[in-house]
């Protein structure tokens, strides 16, 4: 789904989520809206990676409603603390996530043979730790080389 055509449908949402949550018990109301997290935002969200920043800050701001329609937390509060209680992680926080765990799961399982075909691991001198990269997205750039964009 791209995230142009995202706006209506996630107003949409939100506004069913808004008219439901006065007759639905809060943790149904928490997995209806994470089940709409993880099948829109999260739907081949690794291909969000490059994504300039003010779309992936507009992707987040949907979150944030989403995330606060569902606690019913005033507009004017932090979702930190709402995430947090939800169990979600921010939108950038999720295309990091997504990249790292389909770069695991292709290194350590050789599947899908289509992206394990792309990549290469480089041998290093020393051994590398998530805290000698400032950015965890770097481990997969340590990690895969190729002539083309992985995803």
């Amino acid at each position: 789904m791209r995230p142009d055509s995202l706006p209506r449908l996630w107003r949409y949402i939100n506004l069913l989520l808004t008219y439901l949550r006065p007759n639905l018990d809060s943790k149904t109301v928490s997995t209806s809206a994470a089940s709409i997290v993880h099948s829109k935002l999260d739907y081949c969200n690794s291909l969000y990676n490059n994504l300039p920043k003010s779309q992936i800050n507009h992707l987040q701001q949907i979150q944030n409603c989403l995330a606060r329609t569902a606690v019913k937390a005033p507009k004017s509060s932090l979702v930190t603390a709402i995430f947090r209680s939800l169990h979600w992680l921010k939108i950038n926080e999720r295309i990091e996530y997504k990249l790292l765990s389909l770069t695991y799961k292709v290194l350590t399982t050789s599947k899908p043979d289509y992206l394990h075909n792309l990549i290469s691991v480089q041998s290093s001198d020393r051994t590398r730790s998530l805290s000698d990269c400032h950015h965890s997205s770097t481990i997969c750039i340590f990690l895969i080389t190729n002539h083309q964009p992985l995803l």
